[in-house]
Order: C-alpha cells, then structure tokens, then sequence
C-alpha cells in the first residue's frame, strides 16, 4: 500500500515538472525546474541545494520505510498497524494533494490559496512529527532514525515552514 501511495506522489508531482515544460501554464513562465514558480521566489542556487535535501530526504524515507516493512515494530506508536497506516496516510496523500493546490494559488494567488496550499504541507509535516516519535519510541535502528530525520528536515523544515513562508509572504505581500 505504501508503494501504491508513493506512486501517487511521484505522479502528483508531474504538474511541477511539467510547469518547466509549458504543460501547465501559470502567468510567470520558467525555463527550469530550479527557475519554477514552485520555488515562489526561492533562488535558483538555493533550489538546487533544497534539491539535494530532498533527494537526501527521499532516501531516508526509503530507509526507514524498509525498517518498518521488515519486522514488526513491538511498541509505541508505529507498533499499531492502524497507526502506522495513518500516519503513511497523512504523509503521503497529503504531499500528492501539495502540486493542485500549490498550481491552482500561483494561478490565481490570494491569501487563502496560500493557506490552503500550505495545509498539505503541515500535514505531512506532522505526519512526519509523528513517524519520528514513534521511531524513538521503538528504538529503530540508527538507518531508520537517520533516515526519518533526513526526511522530516525536509518536510518539517524546508517544506513545513521555510517553503510556506515564502509562499506565504509573497502572496501576502505581491511580491
């Protein structure tokens, strides 16, 4: 199932890659991924590092996916399988859900788009929260640990509250 969800994302985020393509078009052209108005103003250099995190992070996922794929957790929160569903859930549909929202607040921004482009974001930010707690609580191996913390500077930091609050100002500020 978890596979099928990351399938998902990965689809989700054909409307960012395809921006780069003119597929989607938005008022403010790019000519590059790192140059998309997905970066809502973010420079291209700092794209590019924030892009190696996020491969960095997609690794750590891995890892830790494979952790609790193996054996069983045997406690804490990621030991219930209804929860350790759950929070796949509110990681995974919640990033495909991010490049709709995000497209439909860069194609007619107003302050609620931004919000609400952001939601998908917090969710996963705190379904990440939740991943890491539980992956303390059940002493998971340093792999899994690492892997989940790589993820979470990602989707907590970078995403969660770095991406957002750009989005944020520049809808806010028509920057």
């Amino acid at each position: 199932m978890s596979l099928l969800l990351g399938a998902v994302v990965i689809i989700s985020y054909i409307v960012v890659i395809a921006n780069a393509l003119g597929t989607f078009p938005l008022a403010v052209a790019s000519s590059s991924y790192f140059e998309s108005p997905y970066w809502v103003g973010i420079s291209p250099s700092s794209a590019k590092a924030l892009t190696s995190l996020q491969a960095l992070g997609a690794l750590g996922y891995i890892a830790w996916l494979a952790w609790i794929g193996g054996a069983p957790v045997k406690q804490g929160i990621l030991a219930s399988n209804t929860t350790l569903f759950a929070i796949l859930l509110m990681i995974l549909l919640a990033a495909a859900a991010w490049p709709f929202a995000t497209y439909r607040a860069l194609q007619s921004p107003t302050a609620l788009r931004a919000v609400l482009a952001c939601v998908p974001l917090w969710i996963t930010a705190i379904g990440t929260v939740l991943a890491i707690a539980g992956t303390f609580e059940a002493n998971g191996p340093v792999y899994a640990q690492l892997g989940i913390l790589a993820f979470g500077l990602v989707t907590i930091l970078v995403d969660g509250i770095g991406w957002s609050a750009a989005l944020i100002y520049r809808t806010v500020h028509n920057v």
